[in-house]
């Protein structure tokens, strides 16, 4: 769709930069909330080792045949981003969260937020979109603000944060207002001992 199209290009430089960053070279990357596995595809599409995870049982099937499609390294496992820590999965260069942690309630958050360190590596980068806290409209996600995301995730340090840019957007999303944070954790953050 156009709209997907327009996400596409939208995030498309939030990766650019994370490549940069890597020296030009993608690395590995864990989808946190990945629904069908849209955003896992234009990772692996980049270069990106990808692996998604999301509760829903449905969602994980429908990324899985998009992953046995898709070009690229994409791997999907059923599981709740709140206990990531205990899927036996490997460590991970950049984590990406599209709208995942802004649904969560305050315990579920507060264990997503100690859960990502167990699969974080050495100098580790979240991107996390968030919307701004509801209000009083009951149809969005309860949405973030900087400062649970900084409670939340408190071995992380929250380095950039920017609006969205949602040109074309369905009314509703312009109100919420989403934003990306930009989240790192370097090797010498990880506890010892």
């Amino acid at each position: 769709t156009e709209q997907r199209r327009a996400n596409a290009a939208r995030y498309a430089s939030l990766f650019e930069r994370e490549e940069r960053d890597r020296g030009g070279r993608p690395g590995t990357a864990l989808d946190l909330g990945c629904g069908r596995g849209i955003w896992s595809a234009d990772l692996a599409e980049r270069g990106w080792d990808v692996t998604g995870v999301d509760i829903v049982r449905r969602a994980v099937t429908a990324a899985t045949a998009r992953g046995d499609a898709g070009p690229g390294s994409m791997r999907f496992v059923q599981g709740d981003v709140a206990r990531v820590d205990q899927l036996g999965l490997r460590r991970f260069d950049l984590l990406l969260d599209i709208s995942c942690f802004h649904e969560l309630d305050d315990e579920r958050r507060a264990a997503m937020g100690h859960a990502v360190d167990g699969v974080s590596a050495g100098d580790t980068t979240m991107l996390l979109q968030a919307f701004e806290p509801r209000g009083r409209n009951p149809m969005l996600p309860r949405g973030a603000t900087s400062d649970e995301i900084a409670w939340c995730f408190a071995r992380w340090t929250i380095v950039d944060e920017v609006p969205a840019d949602t040109t074309g957007a369905p009314a509703m999303v312009v109100k919420a207002r989403p934003r990306f944070f930009r989240l790192r954790r370097t090797a010498d953050s990880h506890p010892t001992g």
